[in-house]
């Protein structure tokens, strides 16, 4: 059965389907799931413009859902759960509105263009407003397949790890500002470099070498794993003071060139090598002091 919703009529409601059922909404037109639905031969395609509606208090398993223009899934009622078995987002952007955290449920198995699971501020298929979180903070879950929001910055640098597998590997890679091998505490979910002024933590199981491109923003580093080696690109430290932090036991190099105006401050009982051109003009404090081209270990 192929089914039509269309303008300007939007208050078109199923509350069963049984056999195979396409249903198209159209641009402006409104489709309520009203009960609970099990069937995973009953596919809707949504139009540009057009809106899913899932009624409070339900739990719809469905086949395909289909984009083929910008579109809305509205949890308006609240405490309802959407599964769908493959979901076509076609790159157009998706709005999922009236979401609330731990009530609210949107899962996909499958997603056309297999985005990163774990991993947020991936376009085009991780680019979805969920509730009031931006897109860029929107990301689908490895394992669960459900789609979540995390209000983070990703200040733990993952290495050569792009998506996230719940752990804080650490290691070689290229710090820039596209590169999704960031990620929180946790190890998950994996996201860009924060910038500004957060403090970047190098740790993980090992350390090694780490090539800056172009000019990254910091407020401080901390090395809590030996072996890590920065070279290249600049590390303009922004904070009203820029900790360098090294842990007990832990050795670590900065060869990429340190600006910024404001006071830089050694920390931690490791050592540091700063080996850089560096052109800072603040303040220095502790054992920390730096001059251009100069190389020194501190400990």
């Amino acid at each position: 059965m192929t089914v039509d919703v269309a303008t300007p009529d939007t208050t078109n409601t199923i509350n069963a389907a049984t056999g195979t059922c396409n249903i198209t909404v159209r641009a402006g037109a409104t489709l309520t799931l009203s009960g609970s639905i099990s069937n995973s031969n009953l596919n809707i395609t949504l139009a540009s413009g057009s809106s899913l509606f899932v009624a409070g208090g339900t739990t719809s398993s469905i086949g395909t859902l289909t984009q083929s223009g910008a579109s809305t899934v509205d949890f308006a009622a609240g405490n309802a759960t959407l599964t769908v078995s493959s979901l076509v987002p076609s790159s157009y952007a998706m709005t999922v509105s009236n979401w609330t955290s731990g009530s609210d449920h949107f899962y996909a198995t499958g997603i056309t263009g297999t985005p990163a699971r774990g991993t947020a501020n991936i376009t085009p298929l991780n680019q979805i407003t969920l509730g009031s979180n931006a897109p860029s903070q929107t990301y689908w879950a490895s394992g669960t397949n459900e789609l979540l929001a995390v209000a983070a910055i990703y200040t733990y640098w993952d290495g050569p790890n792009t998506t996230s597998n719940n752990t804080v590997d650490g290691g070689a890679g290229t710090w820039d500002a596209t590169t999704t091998n960031w990620t929180l505490v946790g190890g998950a979910p994996n996201g860009i470099w924060a910038g500004s002024t957060n403090v970047a933590t190098f740790g993980g199981t090992s350390g090694g070498a780490v090539t800056v491109s172009g000019t990254q923003n910091a407020g401080g580093l901390t090395f809590s794993t030996s072996g890590y080696a920065l070279s290249g690109g600049t590390l303009s430290l922004g904070a009203a003071t820029n900790p360098l932090t090294v842990g007990t036991g832990v050795s670590a190099s900065i060869g990429s060139i340190i600006s910024g105006t404001n006071p830089i401050s050694k920390a931690g009982t490791g050592a540091l090598t700063l080996s850089g051109a560096n052109t800072y003009s603040g303040a220095t404090s502790d054992t920390l002091s730096v001059t251009v081209s100069d190389e020194l270990v501190v400990w």
